[in-house]
């Protein structure tokens, strides 16, 4: 299999550093990373002449380098870009656009997995350049592309099916229990503390990032992992060393996670014995397992 390097495929255009008092209410969008992310709620607008290569349209790749890694096809018509986003142009060898977009966003991904855990800040414009990607022949290239735009559809649909399974789950919930903020049916009411027994978990060291902690054969659940799992863990990113585990602790299979920040109040249940930071806390109480194991059986209902 033939390789090449990121830099040997493509010229990459870094957006412009405009300043706040740029952003304004009229003329083209300024897109940030937060616009592709979707985490954006003030889109500014600059009403002002600019450079040609910072323009950008309809089925132009980007990519942000800085803080969030991602690759994104472009279709929200003509705007400006913002810096710490690269315009992908496709000027130097032939190359299928989509196979790019998947086989770079594989990359970013593989980049991002052996941080374990830490916050990687940007891409250094060489180190980008270097990277290498596989680069079959370009109908290889449109064949394996046209396969992966199969397997999002079929994931995208899956995903839009449990949105409106759990849309169902939430009416469901009200239908039963009632408005859970107002207590619609006046049901009696206790204090989490009151339901069960809680844990906050543990990390004693700082900086939690420290290479030293990392990198062993115990699984360290974070924020992240509980957040991404729907009510159960079944995987994790990150593993602690010896050193890790003694600043920490390992709470038992079974254990009720709760995060009390970043993603505050998700809720996931561990399938194997794990340790997890103060960010993290974990209850304990037969009632709260029997209500979640309920919801479950209703979600495969």
């Amino acid at each position: 299999m033939e390789y090449k390097k990121l830099g040997d495929i493509a010229t990459y255009i870094n957006g412009y550093a405009f300043k706040p008092e740029d952003r304004g209410t009229e003329g083209l969008p300024i897109i940030r990373i937060q616009d592709l992310t979707g985490n954006a709620y003030d889109l500014g607008f600059y009403d002002g002449k600019y450079p040609k290569k910072i323009e950008i349209n309809d089925g132009d790749v980007l990519i942000s380098w800085s803080a969030s890694l991602g690759v994104y096809v472009w279709d929200k018509g003509k705007a400006l870009l913002n810096q710490h986003i690269f315009k992908v142009v496709f000027d130097k060898v032939d190359v299928d656009k989509n196979y790019f977009v998947y086989a770079v966003r594989h990359k970013l991904d593989e980049m991002v997995s052996k941080t374990h855990g830490a916050t990687m800040k940007h891409i250094v414009k060489k180190d980008f350049d270097a990277t290498q990607i596989p680069f079959p022949s370009l109908d290889e290239q449109a064949e394996i592309a046209m396969k992966l735009d199969k397997v999002s559809y079929v994931i995208d649909a899956r995903k839009e099916e449990l949105q409106k399974l759990d849309e169902i789950i939430k009416a469901r919930f009200v239908e039963l229990f009632g408005d859970p903020v107002s207590n619609s049916k006046g049901l009696p009411i206790a204090t989490l503390p009151e339901l069960g027994e809680f844990g906050r978990g543990v990390s004693k060291h700082r900086p939690r990032n420290d290479p030293k902690l990392l990198g062993g054969d115990y699984p360290l659940i974070q924020t992240g992992d509980v957040a991404a799992a729907e009510l159960f863990i079944t995987d994790y990113s990150s593993t602690y060393s010896e050193i890790g585990l003694k600043q920490s602790k390992m709470w038992d299979k079974g254990t009720l996670c709760i995060t009390i920040a970043a993603n505050i109040a998700k809720t996931a249940i561990l399938t194997f014995d794990a340790c997890f930071p103060d960010s993290v806390v974990e209850m304990r109480e037969l009632a709260i397992f029997l209500f979640i194991i309920g919801l479950v059986s209703f979600r495969r209902y």
